[in-house]
């Protein structure tokens, strides 16, 4: 009966590892994820600039095919912001495991 408490220990010393782990790799997504809202983000406010007044940016609208491009990124966006909201519920159950290991 003694090796049983040091082999608890050590389960959870090894879970806790784990967890950690996967706490350190999606963070460096969610990070990584949120650089991308970012650019979209900034994309979007740009084409927003233009679009406020087609009619000044009538030539710039029609050469550069904006109204599809700004469709594109608005979708890249929601993308983006769905995939940030996976990755954070996963963080959120990973820390929530932690907290529960070593309380």
């Amino acid at each position: 009966n003694q090796h049983a408490a040091p082999s608890r220990q050590k389960e959870l010393w090894i879970r806790n590892k784990s967890i950690d782990k996967e706490i350190r790799k999606l963070t460096s997504q969610i990070e990584r994820v949120e650089k991308e809202i970012e650019i979209d983000e900034q994309e979007i406010a740009s084409y927003d600039t233009l679009l406020i007044d087609p009619v000044k940016n009538q030539k710039i609208i029609a050469e550069d095919d904006v109204y599809k491009k700004y469709e594109d990124v608005k979708r890249s966006h929601e993308g983006h912001m769905i995939e940030w909201e996976k990755l954070q519920e996963d963080l959120d159950k990973y820390q929530s495991e932690k907290e529960k290991l070593n309380n």
